[in-house]
């Protein structure tokens, strides 16, 4: 690793923010900071929308509010791959959401991440999230929710992908 701006230690910052796609809730807004070494803990707000089908009269609506989340980021490592002019770590995530609304959800996502930036971008970095979900929807109880009861599931699991942009301070 000789040459100026291939230290993968040199990459990323202290702090950061970021927009992220897909993931809980198609746009997300982030704050990312580091809290170790390799450890990152980010903070989230997401749309948090929910469609309805009304069982008996088949009419459709979207429910929708905020959701707050939040993650944690373990790197296992960090190194420059000089083939693709790139600095590249791989971890660990464990994400938690909550919608805050009449239809809400709590989200648990946990899987693999990498992190890239290209070579003497050190101030910005893409972030590639693959794992698995799970969701609880809460308004199954509820009982003027009754004509959604089929509408979905209690509880869903199924994959989880994010695609992320950080930009640090």
């Amino acid at each position: 690793m000789e040459g100026i701006g291939t230290n993968p230690i040199d990459y990323g910052g202290k702090t950061a923010l970021g927009i992220a796609i897909i993931g809980d809730g198609g746009v997300e807004g982030h704050f990312r900071f580091k809290a170790a070494n390799d450890l990152f803990f980010d903070i989230s707000v997401q749309p948090d929308v929910t469609l309805l089908v009304n069982d008996i009269t088949d009419e459709a609506r979207f429910e929708g509010g905020l959701g707050l989340g939040g993650e944690l980021n373990y790197f296992l490592n960090r190194r420059y791959k000089e083939s693709k002019q790139k600095i590249r770590a791989n971890g660990l995530f464990l994400r938690g959401a909550r919608g805050f609304h009449d239809y809400t959800s709590t989200k648990i996502s946990l899987g693999w991440v990498s992190e890239y930036f290209r070579l003497n971008r050190f101030k910005r970095g893409f972030l590639l999230y693959l794992g698995l979900g799970y969701q609880i929807n809460h308004w199954f109880d509820e009982p003027q929710n009754i004509v959604y009861r089929e509408n979905r599931k209690k509880n869903q699991a199924g994959a989880y992908i994010r695609l992320q942009w950080n930009f640090f301070k």
